[in-house]
């Protein structure tokens, strides 16, 4: 048997030796089944790196190593691995998700742990007596009352008005009057508001004395039955001023019988209490009967335009007297309380 020891002295010592044996190299037909389906590439016989030693036997020779086409990667290339390899790419986008689920089921259970937790606490403490807030007691705080603008005329008696006798005329006494009742009419004052006369030295006028001052043209026979104390009363009716008279009778029976044949003169003998200017008054005007309450009212027209009249009442031994009906009802409200 020749071998390879045999070959190399053999061309040390210059004989060469017969060629040896040709075998025919066949190409292995033999391929390796792709793990991903495709089929394994040959390499031809040219592209075989020849054996430095020769020409080995076919069943020797080494066949040429089948790599397979492995699938596209995200980036577009193909990569050739050696058969028999798996190349394993997972995209970082499917981790992500993955760790996105784990993260969302670790906060359902977290959540799902505090709720049962939470419930199983509650049913099994007993519930706990609270003790109940004191009561407050919440001190008044005193809240000054409206003040309300005083009134320059007492309400609730007479005011006093001075005039003096002396030297005082008709038509002065009138407008002393006139200036009062537009204090009254200021003062927003809506009740009938009593008034006494006195002289300069604050002793109380009789009401003979007055009627001379004002020339006041009444029937001696009335004028004689008629007390020295009296009242003057200023009242707003809607805004017109109107007066009105309260004469204390000496004789109640005396004076209704006098009253009755002196009474068409009375609108005319007390035209002086009348405010209004230029106002005419007949020195005789047919009377009237009517009833207010329960007072029996006589009464008769002077201006009707101007609301003006001259109303009467008598009651037990007083004589009640108003420039208007309404004047007139005024002071009867305020003389019944």
């Amino acid at each position: 048997m020749r071998t390879m020891q045999d070959d190399i002295e053999s061309i040390k010592s210059g004989n060469v030796s017969p060629k040896p044996f040709q075998f025919k190299q066949v190409p292995s037909s033999r391929t390796t089944a792709n793990p991903f389906g495709a089929e394994g590439e040959q390499l031809s016989p040219a592209e075989q790196v020849g054996n430095p030693f020769g020409i080995v036997p076919e069943q020797f020779q080494s066949r040429p190593a089948e790599q397979l086409e492995q699938p596209k990667l995200d980036n577009g290339l193909n990569v050739l691995v050696p058969a028999g390899e798996l190349l394993v790419n997972q995209p970082q986008n499917n981790h992500r998700k993955l760790r996105l689920i784990i993260i969302i089921m670790a906060i359902l259970l977290l959540l799902g742990g505090g709720a049962f937790y939470f419930f199983w606490n509650n049913q099994s403490q007993e519930p706990e007596n609270l003790p109940v807030p004191a009561a407050v007691t919440e001190t008044p705080v005193d809240v000054p009352p409206d003040i309300i603008p005083e009134s320059p005329f007492a309400l609730d008696k007479p005011n006093y008005l001075s005039i003096n006798t002396e030297t005082v005329s008709p038509a002065e006494i009138r407008q002393i009057l006139s200036q009062t009742a537009e204090r009254v009419k200021g003062a927003q004052i809506t009740t009938p508001i009593a008034f006494l006369i006195t002289d300069q030295n604050n002793n109380p006028l009789a009401f003979s004395r007055l009627a001379f001052l004002l020339k006041l043209d009444v029937a001696s026979e009335a004028l004689d039955l008629i007390d020295e104390t009296f009242t003057v009363y200023i009242y707003n009716d809607a805004s017109n001023m109107r007066l009105g008279l309260a004469l204390t009778l000496k004789d109640a029976q005396a004076a209704a019988l006098a009253l009755a044949k002196t009474e068409p003169s009375l609108p005319y003998a007390f035209r002086a209490l009348i405010l209004e200017p230029d106002v005419s008054v007949a020195k005789n005007t047919t009377f009237r009967s009517n009833a207010y309450n329960q007072y029996s009212i006589r009464f008769a027209n002077i201006d009707s335009e101007r609301g003006l009249s001259l109303d009467y009442a008598l009651k037990d031994n007083q004589w009640y007297i108003g420039m208007s009906k309404y004047t007139l009802r005024a002071i009867l409200d305020m003389n019944a309380k």
